[in-house]
């Protein structure tokens, strides 16, 4: 993959690193967090349908279609962020094995993406909270980014908000009471899972297998 990386960019945090307007491009995702996000106007708000994480690869199904793709979400850093574009078109004529690990790499999105849309649906506020954190925890160790349930997380409440489909405040109510249940305790940049289990059975979140 070191060798289909075309440049590498640093941006702040609230940087466009990519939009509606534009082309869908591979892009690789090295340092930082960032979220995938719906603007659905004044009156609905914002959407977040997907939180970035360091090796995370964005629009890989522009891959498979040849052509760019013009896309509907913005794409907005949330941490400082050091990405940079792939070469779609060595990606689409390279190894049958890189092939089969892209492939891959879009069923799990799309796994988590499903797993997210019944968690909105048809949990309350406290669990989808519970199953989110986990969700990223589990994501990060996977990639050796976090150890003992244990990780930073640069997220800020309305981030959080327009993920879970709650209100700021709401979104404060929810971490306290997870760290009252002494499950979870979110704040000053980090996270800190004090009862996994406890936590899974909250959330029902072992439920939905292999989401990285």
């Amino acid at each position: 993959m070191d060798q289909l990386i075309q440049g590498r960019v640093r941006v702040s945090p609230g940087t466009a690193i990519a939009a509606p307007d534009q082309p869908a491009r591979v892009l690789g995702l090295f340092e930082g967090w960032a979220v995938r996000l719906l603007d659905l106007g004044p009156r609905f708000g914002r959407q977040v349908t997907e939180v970035l994480l360091p090796g995370d690869l964005l629009s890989l199904d522009s891959v498979l279609h040849g052509t760019p793709v013009r896309r509907v979400e913005t794409v907005t850093a949330a941490t400082v962020v050091r990405y940079g574009p792939l070469d779609a078109a060595a990606l689409r004529v390279g190894s049958q094995e890189l092939a089969e690990a892209l492939l891959a790499l879009l069923a799990r999105r799309l796994a988590r993406a499903e797993a997210m849309l019944a968690n909105l649906g048809r949990r309350d506020a406290v669990e989808r909270t519970g199953w989110l954190l986990l969700d990223i925890v589990t994501r990060l160790e996977a990639r050796g980014l976090s150890q003992g349930g244990w990780c930073p997380f640069p997220l800020r409440r309305h981030h959080l908000a327009d993920a879970l489909g709650l209100s700021p405040t709401h979104v404060t109510r929810t971490t306290q009471e997870l760290a009252t249940r002494n499950l979870a305790r979110l704040g000053d940049g980090f996270l800190t899972l004090l009862d996994r289990d406890g936590l899974d059975a909250l959330s029902g979140y072992g439920n939905v297998p292999d989401r990285d």
